[in-house]
């Protein structure tokens, strides 16, 4: 888990900073963090936190998508990440073929979780010690 919070940090989203890691056997096989695409501007200051976020990928996005452009399965693996998944997310983990998720803080719904629940992805929430 101290890995997904380290991926955290270098998101750059002033709503709030997500980070993301794939373990596989021990080792971990891809990682991400909230963020703007390669390419475009990164978010700052000028964003209109009122309003949806439409410029950023999310961390399990963008972890699910790296992993695809390297050809690497994370089918089977564990992901840790710091905000449970969006519905959207939940769906992506799934198909990804992602057997366990682990989270710290829960997301503003919980909609993801049920979708992974119903979905036969076990879900645990990493309660943090100290």
């Amino acid at each position: 888990m101290e890995e997904a919070f380290l991926h955290a940090r270098r998101s750059t989203c002033e709503r709030g900073q997500v980070g993301a890691v794939a373990i596989l056997g021990g080792r971990v096989i891809s990682s991400g963090y909230n963020g703007s695409l390669p390419g475009q501007k990164e978010c700052d200051q000028h964003c209109d936190l009122t309003e949806k976020c439409t410029r950023t990928l999310h961390a399990e996005g963008n972890l699910i998508a790296y992993a695809a452009k390297k050809g690497l399965s994370i089918e089977g693996a564990t992901l840790y990440i710091t905000l449970s998944p969006c519905s959207e997310c939940a769906k992506l983990i799934a198909q990804a073929g992602i057997r366990t998720v682990i989270y710290e803080e829960k997301y503003r719904t919980t909609t993801g979780l049920v979708t992974l629940k119903e979905l036969g992805v076990g879900v645990v929430q990493y309660i943090r010690k100290g």
